[in-house]
Formats: structure tokens, C-alpha cells, sequence
């Protein structure tokens, strides 16, 4: 026989609702399998190895293991290598094993005929396209079109020519330039097919989204001169140079100061440059300038005014190539090209040199510069590329000393708040803000100190972040910002466990807990004024696991009853005795609740027994029909864990209030 090294338990699953500790106990035996004592080191997250026990030929220790770590045991005969045996313990969030095996099941039913779906829509624009990017579940051929707030279309793509497919890349705008700093409105419908055993027609996926094109200033830099001709047979030429910029094809003319200088007749040489140092500004750019210079001679009048005096006045409109006209004791000559500009785009050329060459007239020069840009950003539209990516379980919104972290998501996509607990008790956050740097990594920055225990982080109405927690003495108290500071507020009353918080879809707050006698406890509650509001139950009977979600008709609450039956109902504004319904499904020990948002839509619950098998609920036509007889189940929750499926790319979103 060999060495041996085991765990009464691998992987651990540690369970975090409110009112559970994060620590759970692991027993770890050993048996050198001869007749000499063994040693047992251990190394945690790949740090040096340490020894925690040992002296015997078979022994057992027991240890505490937590999330975010991992636990690498070696069996050694001394204090060095080589290893007798080796175990690496590994330790499992059960909130999220058991909601994305939920989820991989509930994908399943959908695999063999899924409802057509548009997913990972991604709009990336640039000065005046916007390039369009999604998956659909069944290959199509898709409509993509891109209007005004009004409802005028500015550009619609439908790619015929490549034949039905699942992933779909279009760019709009190509031809059609899109109107610049814009927020538009992009359209992609795509149809879907019939049911391959009933025949039902199958109804058309429909996405709607927003986003702003870029805006493109340019400003022209006429860096030198060479007059190669300067019009004059004395010994004196007195030359004035004016400058233009025009967008093509029908854009107002920019001018800048002229140049003057006098010029002997015995110069110029071919080697002579003269430095001009003007430059024009042309806001809001198009795809083409036109770029134009005119030079005079001008023996008659002491100080030409070259905006009046000028032989060719008005000038040619666009400028393109030279001309030359003598009158009198004028000799002029005008010089221009129109410049593409549209590569100017985000990751594209920041400056273009040009050269204006005159002919060899009794005036000729050349000039040479180079046009310059300044993009200002818009704003895309991006979303996650799973099928059904988790977002927010309200339960997920709480973080503990050792444990996970949390999240909470604003409304501007890529937008929210992330917040961890040390040991210690200070709580550090991530702020992710529009117009934020998204080349810039976003750094963790201690926010508030001495959490007496599990934070709660939700959103409030304006974005900013409120952390909730729970004395020692059952107190529930409030943090929110104060300029660069922060502090905690008592809330009145007296909880077990962690504080629910949901911000409503009218961004009201509203906290909801538990008291000692199982009553479900709510409050409304006004960040500016916290002690302003009362606690009022609403519920008897709870054991645990409340969670809350936002709807459009209230918010939807569900918890373990007694008997360990899954109760809920849905609090409607203003509602303060609502009526509580059984679910029906198992006796649980642990519960949780997700919204499903697009297809395959409903609520998603998911519940734990006591001896640890996995039952899952979709409650598609929430809150119609009471789902009692939906509920499934999945089998052990190891086993289901182990055997979850992948997830196919692509996806819509899960929809709450925050993300762990």
C-alpha cells in the first residue's frame, strides 16, 4: 500500500445566507502506510509550506477553510521533500454552484429547440459608423438599422449575400456617414423559425439600444513657405499669403491671419523655407477638407488687404489644383487640394502631412503643413456573451470578512460599485463611473472602517454607494460618503443576520430583515434623512434566506417558511399586509431566487434540503400561476455540480439589484 491522504469532505461547499459564518470545518487524515511517523505541511494559495501537524504514522487534524482560498496538504516523513502524498482541498461558493447548475439545467431544455434570441449585441461607433455585432440562437439573416431620436433612419444593413448564420458583424455608415456626436437609436430584428415538431410560427427577436457616434475637430497647421516666383522684376516683392480650410462638400470657410513679408527679387532660392506658424481650426470635421493658400503681389496699394484686394475673388469653391491671374498690379495665385480626413477615426492616423505646389507662374510657392485631430469619445453599447450571465440575486449584494466580495451595477452599463471586507472589518471599494478611462485600471480604496459584520452594497437613486450592516448589539446601521469620508448611522430596531436592500425602479430604497422571532421586518428609507423612517413586519414565521427582487408590479419577495416551505409574495407600493403563498418544492435549507430577463424570461428559484439534493423552479409566467407543480429535481448538488453542462456563447441578462 502507499501513503494516503484524505478529506472527510472535498470540495467544501460553504453557504453564505444571513446569519451563517463563512468558516467551515474540514477533517484531514493521514497514514504513512509504514513504520515511521509522517509529517503534515500545508501551503495555502501557493505561498511556502508550513507544518500544521504530524509525529504519528496516522493521524487526523481538523481545520477551519474558507472561501477565496486554496489548500495544498503534503505528507512528508521529515521536514523536506519528497512527498508522500498530496491533497489539495478545494472550497466551493454554494450560492453560486447551485444557482449556475440551476441555470445550466434550465439551458438544456431550451437546446433542442430554443427560442430565437439575439445575444452578446455589442455597438462599437466611431466618428460616423458604428460597427454592429451579435449571436442569434437560430442562423438568420438579420435587419440592422440605425435612426435619430425621430425616427428617421440614417442607415439600415441588411446582408443578404451572406446567407442565414448565428454570428452576425455589420458596420454602418460606410457609405452614408452617420451624423457626428449623436445619440442614435440602433434597431436589429432578426426572424425566427418555425417549431420543427408543431409547426407554431415562431415570433421575431427584437433588440433595441442606444449609443453616440464620436465627434472629429481637425485643426490645420500651414507649417512653411518656399516662393519659388515672386512677381516683381525690381528688386522688391511685396508678397501677403491668406490661408483657408473648408469641409467637403458644403462646410463654411475658416480663414486665419495672412502672412507678409517682403521678398527681394534676387531671392528666392530653392533652399529657402520661411516658417508661417498659422493654423485654422475646423470643428466637427466631415471626411474631406479642402485646403487652399493664395499668394499676391500687389505694387500698387502699400498694404494689400488680402481678403478684398486679391485678383481672384471670389475664389474658385472647392480650391483644387492652381490659378493665376494678373490685373493691373495684381498677381495672384490660388493653390488647394481637398484632403480625406475620414481614416481620422479611434485607433486611426492622428495627423496627415500635405504639400501645395503652384505652377511655375510670375507668383509660385510651395506650402507644406500637416492636418492634425482631436476625437472626442462617444459611447457603445456592450453586454456580457453568456447565455444567461448572472447578475444579481439580492443576496449576492452582501460581502464578508474572508469571504466574497459584492457588487452592485448602475444603470449605464459597465457602471457600479465592488466592495471587500478584511479581516478587520475595513471595507474597501471600486468605483467603475462614467467617462471613466477604460485603458485605466480602477484601484480598491478603503471606504470605511470597523464593519462590525456582513455589508450589504446597494445603489442609490443618484448612483451613489450605501453600505448596510448589523452591529454587534442587532443595530442596523448606514454608511454613504460624506465629500472624501464616511460614516456609520444607526438605523433603529433589531435584526438577525444580514440587511436586504432594494432600490425600486423609482429609486426609492427600501431595507428588509429579520427579528428574533422570525418577523420579516421592512423600512423605507431616505439616505439623506436615515432616521426619518420605522420598521414595520410584514411577514411571521421565517427561518432565513430573504430575498427580494424589483418588478414592474412591486417588488418580489421570497423566503423559508416554516416547515422549511418556500413562502412569497409580491409587495406592491404603498402594500403594508401583504398576503403570503407556499411555492410548493422541497423542505429547504437554503433558497435563492433570480430574474431571467428576455427569453427564456420568468423568475428562476433554486433550493437545498437537508440532505443536500438540488431543486430548481422556472417560474416563467410570474407572478400568474403559481409554480407549485414546476419544480424539478437535479439530484445531489455535488453530483450536479460536477456534471453541469457548458454554456453556450452568447446571451441575454440576468436583471436585480447588484452582482457578487
Amino acid at each position: 500500500m502507499a501513503a494516503k491522504l484524505s478529506a472527510n469532505k472535498n470540495p467544501v461547499y460553504i453557504t453564505t445566507p444571513p446569519g451563517t459564518v463563512v468558516l467551515e470545518p474540514v477533517d484531514i487524515v493521514w497514514d504513512t502506510d509504514g513504520n515511521f511517523p509522517g509529517e503534515l505541511y500545508l501551503a495555502i494559495n501557493g505561498g511556502g509550506a508550513i507544518r500544521v501537524e504530524g509525529g504519528t504514522r496516522t493521524g487526523k487534524l481538523t481545520m477551519n477553510v474558507s472561501l477565496g482560498n486554496s489548500y495544498l496538504f503534503m505528507l512528508r516523513r521529515g521536514n523536506t521533500p519528497p512527498n508522500l502524498a498530496t491533497l489539495t482541498v478545494t472550497v466551493v461558493d454554494l450560492e453560486q454552484a447551485l444557482i449556475d447548475s440551476s441555470i445550466g439545467s434550465l439551458t438544456l431544455e431550451h437546446a433542442i429547440n430554443p427560442p430565437q434570441s439575439i445575444l452578446g449585441l455589442r455597438a462599437e461607433p466611431s466618428v460616423d459608423m458604428v460597427r454592429v455585432s451579435f449571436t442569434t440562437v437560430q442562423a438568420t439573416i438579420p435587419t440592422v438599422r440605425v435612426e435619430t431620436h425621430d425616427g428617421e433612419a440614417v442607415g439600415i444593413v441588411v446582408p443578404f449575400s451572406e446567407g442565414n448564420k448565428t454570428k452576425h458583424a455589420v458596420l454602418i455608415g460606410r457609405n452614408d456617414p452617420l451624423p457626428q456626436d449623436t445619440k442614435l437609436r440602433l434597431i436589429v430584428k432578426v426572424p425566427g423559425k418555425p417549431h420543427p415538431l408543431t409547426g407554431k410560427p415562431a415570433r421575431d427577436a427584437v433588440r433595441t439600444v442606444e449609443f453616440r457616434t464620436w465627434a472629429r475637430s481637425i485643426w490645420v497647421s500651414f507649417d512653411r513657405l518656399q516662393v519659388r516666383a515672386d512677381g516683381d522684376s525690381g528688386n522688391k516683392g511685396d508678397l501677403t499669403f491668406a490661408f483657408s480650410a473648408t469641409p467637403v462638400p458644403d462646410g463654411p470657410t475658416y480663414l486665419t491671419d495672412p502672412f507678409e513679408e517682403d521678398i527681394p527679387a534676387t531671392d528666392p532660392r530653392a533652399n529657402v523655407w520661411r516658417a508661417l506658424n498659422r493654423s485654422i481650426s475646423v470643428p466637427e470635421a466631415g471626411r474631406e477638407v479642402n485646403i487652399s493658400v493664395a499668394g499676391t503681389d500687389d505694387d500698387f496699394i502699400p498694404v494689400p488687404n488680402p481678403f478684398t484686394d486679391f485678383a481672384l475673388y471670389p475664389r474658385p469653391d472647392p480650391v483644387i489644383g492652381s490659378f493665376h491671374e494678373v490685373r493691373g498690379q495684381h498677381a495672384s495665385t490660388l493653390v488647394g487640394q481637398n484632403i480625406y480626413v475620414g481614416d481620422m477615426q479611434p485607433g486611426g492616423p492622428t495627423s496627415i502631412p500635405f504639400r501645395l505646389n503652384t505652377s511655375d507662374y510670375d507668383v509660385a510657392f510651395t506650402v507644406e503643413g500637416e492636418i492634425h485631430t482631436l476625437l472626442r469619445a462617444g459611447e457603445g453599447y456592450a453586454e456580457a456573451t453568456r447565455q444567461m450571465a448572472l447578475a444579481v440575486p439580492v443576496k449576492a449584494g452582501v460581502a464578508r470578512a474572508g469571504g466574497k466580495s459584492a457588487m452592485a451595477a448602475g444603470k449605464e452599463p459597465g457602471t457600479g460599485a465592488k466592495i471587500r471586507v478584511d479581516d478587520d472589518g475595513a471595507v474597501w471599494m471600486k468605483r467603475y463611473q462614467i467617462g471613466r478611462d477604460p485603458s485605466q485600471p480602477v484601484r480598491w480604496e478603503q471606504t470605511a472602517s470597523a464593519a462590525p459584520g456582513s455589508v450589504t452594497l446597494t445603489l442609490g437613486p443618484d448612483e451613489e454607494p450605501l453600505l448596510f450592516t448589523v452591529d454587534k448589539n442587532g443595530e442596523p446601521r448606514l454608511w454613504r460618503s460624506q465629500g472624501e469620508t464616511g460614516e456609520w448611522t444607526g438605523l433603529g430596531g433589531r435584526l438577525v443576520g444580514a440587511v436586504v436592500a432594494v432600490t425600486g425602479r423609482d429609486g426609492g430604497i427600501t431595507l428588509f430583515g429579520l427579528d428574533a422571532e422570525g418577523q420579516l421586518l421592512q423600512r423605507a428609507i431616505n439616505p439623506r434623512e436615515p432616521g426619518t423612517g420605522t420598521w414595520q413586519a410584514i411577514g411571521g414565521g421565517m427561518t432565513g434566506d430573504i430575498v427580494a427582487l424589483p418588478q414592474e408590479a412591486g417588488t418580489a419577495l421570497f423566503a423559508i417558511g416554516r416547515e422549511g416551505r418556500i413562502v412569497h409574495t409580491l409587495l406592491r407600493p404603498g402594500e403594508d399586509r401583504p398576503k403570503w403563498l407556499q411555492l410548493g418544492g422541497p423542505q429547504a435549507e437554503w433558497f435563492n431566487a433570480l430574474a431571467l430577463a428576455g427569453e427564456p424570461g420568468g423568475l428562476l428559484l433554486s433550493a437545498l434540503t437537508a440532505e443536500r439534493v438540488l431543486h430548481y423552479c422556472h417560474w416563467r409566467k410570474f407572478p400568474e400561476d403559481k409554480p407549485n407543480h414546476l419544480w424539478r429535481e437535479q439530484g445531489p448538488i455535488d453530483q450536479a455540480v460536477r456534471q453541469q453542462p457548458n454554456l453556450p456563447e452568447g446571451g441575454d441578462k440576468l436583471t436585480g439589484t447588484g452582482t457578487a
